[in-house]
């Protein structure tokens, strides 16, 4: 017991003043931020449509590191749930319209996507596809432009 607490006190001695240093920065951190954050307004209001690119290749950025962001909404929005189909919905539709679903189909897959099973790496793989594209275009598109 008496080693816990000696190794409890070494560790507090060596915490203790890394975080007077932190608590000692937030108010240049909170400046920081607050200059940053109107400075980038500023930006926008003054170039409203290289603002729109830059958020756009964030954004894509964003959704290809993390495509379930978007793949799982998207999905449960068009009826595809962990137990089937969701009754009256577009996927439901276009079930009725397919008829027989057939395993390595896109039906399927996006079905498996929204159950959680094999389907969920094809359709990562394709939101992350689609929003990089998209975000290197948004990219090149400021670059070409002077953004």
């Amino acid at each position: 017991m008496a080693a816990i607490m000696s190794a409890l006190d070494r560790a507090k001695a060596f915490v203790m003043p890394a975080v007077g240093v932190a608590a000692a920065q937030l108010p240049v951190v909170a400046e920081t931020l607050r200059t940053a954050s109107a400075d980038a307004a500023a930006f926008a209001m003054t170039n409203p449509g290289t603002s729109a690119v830059y958020a756009a290749a964030a954004v894509g950025a964003v959704v290809t590191i993390a495509p379930a962001i978007v793949a799982s909404p998207a999905l449960a929005a068009a009826g595809f749930a962990a137990d089937g189909v969701v009754k009256g919905s577009v996927a439901a539709g276009v079930q009725a319209g397919i008829g027989n679903v057939v395993a390595p189909g896109l039906f399927a897959t996006l079905q498996s996507a929204g159950a959680g099973g094999y389907g969920v790496a094809a359709v990562s793989a394709g939101v992350s596809a689609v929003s990089g594209t998209a975000s290197a275009l948004a990219a090149g598109a400021a670059w070409m432009f002077g953004g």
